[in-house]
């Protein structure tokens, strides 16, 4: 166990710890303008800093700028994020800019409080948002935090559990520094996505080990709870691709749902009688297995396909759009057309 002064307090030590072993060179660290760190937190919602660092400074060079971001056309949006997954944050990350262009002057608030009151920011995010630029001591509770807390703390029970999740804030606020709050906030999270792992934590080289619960008790992968099980809801989806020489058509989703504003292959309402089956797989999503089946077909039944937006592409250009994967993998494995 590493030697800590019992005098130091956890922010202290964590701080200690990250001035020596924390991440400094994060891309929305060298510039900590509320709009960089605000694109940064959005795609960090379910997603790892690994593949987050790739898109976001692609989505930076595109949208430099709220400005941008609000004024260009959903599509480009949905491109640049195509890849990242839990696209309705893409939709409410541009949301949100049009609301700043209507309601704020054309820039972020900047007040955790007002961050609330816009698309996709929880208190989580908004406070992360206001301690990363503004440097200010606000708590957080993201999910690596959950789990540092959760620990350190005792706090059984699964934290998406409004009770365990009121006690976990609190365990936060209890523990915050009474200064350098951008870099305590970075310091959390690192501590969560490096030593305080969710498999085989490195206890021996944690800074806050000594008076942490879960390590007194040994009961470190009992903690944080998991989430209770339940059966996922099987979908069957079909997918109809319509094709005119090099040319496949695509329908815009609703603006809900599944793949929400997205571009895709459309969806068939029933069984066709004839056409072929290029492919069946499956795909997980969080809360839905889809079981897909590619059929191709001539366009000949418009009532087989739901009502909405139909446009016909390339195929290269087709693949330029903001696609859910299973899609993008269907169009990459069809035969050119000459």
């Amino acid at each position: 166990m590493p030697s800590c002064r019992s005098n130091k307090t956890f922010a202290e030590r964590l701080l200690n710890w990250w001035d020596q072993h924390g991440r400094h060179d994060l891309p929305w660290q060298q510039s900590r303008s509320a709009y960089r760190i605000w694109v940064a937190e959005i795609m960090l919602q379910q997603t790892q800093v690994a593949t987050v660092l790739h898109y976001y400074q692609l989505f930076l060079q595109r949208f430099p700028d709220l400005q941008t971001l609000a004024c260009c056309d959903v599509d480009a949006v949905m491109s640049a994020w195509s890849g990242l997954g839990y696209y309705r944050r893409a939709v409410n990350l541009q949301r949100t800019a049009q609301l700043c262009l209507q309601q704020h002057a054309g820039k972020l608030p900047d007040t955790a409080e007002q961050l609330l009151q816009l698309p996709g920011i929880g208190r989580s995010t908004a406070n992360a948002i206001i301690s990363q630029s503004q440097d200010a001591v606000l708590p957080i509770l993201d999910g690596n935090l959950k789990r540092v807390l959760a620990r350190h703390a005792g706090i059984p029970g699964w934290p998406g559990d409004k009770q365990v999740e009121q006690a976990l804030w609190q365990a936060a606020i209890e523990r915050l520094p009474a200064q350098r709050g951008a870099d305590y906030s970075q310091a959390c999270m690192d501590l969560g996505a490096s030593l305080c792992s969710r498999h085989k934590p490195a206890c021996n080289d944690c800074p806050v080990a000594t008076d942490c619960r879960a390590c007194a008790e040994q009961i470190q992968t009992q903690l944080p709870g998991r989430k209770p099980r339940q059966p996922k809801t099987v979908r069957q989806m079909q997918l109809l691709v319509h094709r005119q020489a090099d040319q496949v058509l695509l329908e815009k989703r609703p603006a809900t749902g599944i793949w929400a504003s997205m571009w895709c292959l459309p969806e068939g309402l029933q069984q066709p009688e004839t056409g072929a089956v290029l492919m069946q797989f499956s795909h997980e999503l969080s809360h839905v297995s889809l079981r897909i089946k590619a059929v191709q077909m001539p366009y000949t039944a418009p009532h087989m396909v739901r009502e909405g937006q139909l446009q016909w592409y390339a195929r290269e250009e087709a693949l330029r759009l903001g696609l859910p994967k299973p899609v993008r993998d269907i169009l990459q494995q069809l035969p050119v057309h000459h």
